[in-house]
């Protein structure tokens, strides 16, 4: 009589290691949002004398 799938030990290893993966990444996740939240990235660029054809992509 053949095995069936899931009485497979490699399978449940398998599974079981995913399912760690898996709530591992989203407890990562979620606590990059979590630190996200906290402090914004924001970026104050001021210059004088500045013109619309001094900056450019690529250094241009």
């Amino acid at each position: 009589m053949a095995k069936r799938l899931v009485d497979r030990p490699g399978l449940r290893r398998y599974t079981t290691d995913m399912r760690f993966l898996a709530t591992l990444i989203i407890v990562v996740a979620m606590s990059a949002i979590g630190q996200a939240i906290d402090k914004p990235n924001i970026i104050v660029i001021m210059a004088d004398d500045l013109g619309y054809g001094d900056i450019g992509c690529y250094g241009a």
